[in-house]
C-alpha cells in the first residue's frame, strides 16, 4: 500500500500545487482547482439519479448541507424541472382535476 494519494513510484510527487498546475495546464485546464473535482463529482451524481446518501458516501461529505453546497443547481436544471412540470400538469388535466395551492 501506497501512503500517497499522489505519488510517482510510491514516492511524494514534490509540492502538490506546482504538480496541479503542470498537470492542467499541460490538459488544456489550467486554472482549475483540485476542489473542482469534489464538485463535478457531486453534480454528475446527482444528475444521473444517485441517491444523495450514496453520493455522501462516495463524495465524502457528512452533512447534507455541506454536501448541497457542492450540489450546483443551474439554469438549465430549472428549464428541466419547469418543463417536467408542465408536461405532467398537462397530461394529469386531461382526466383530472389538478390541485393548485
Amino acid at each position: 500500500m501506497v501512503e500517497f494519494i499522489f505519488h510517482r513510484g510510491g514516492s511524494p510527487v514534490g509540492e502538490f500545487r506546482k504538480s496541479w498546475a503542470t498537470a492542467t495546464k499541460n490538459a488544456g485546464v489550467a486554472g482549475k482547482l483540485f476542489h473542482d473535482l469534489r464538485r463535478s463529482a457531486v453534480r454528475n451524481m446527482t444528475q444521473a439519479g444517485t441517491p444523495a446518501a450514496v453520493a455522501m458516501r462516495i463524495s465524502g461529505h457528512k452533512t447534507a448541507s455541506m454536501f448541497q453546497r457542492y450540489n450546483i443547481v443551474c439554469v438549465d436544471d430549472l428549464s428541466a424541472a419547469l418543463e417536467k412540470t408542465e408536461a405532467y400538469c398537462k397530461t394529469a388535466a386531461k382526466g383530472k382535476i389538478v390541485a393548485v395551492r
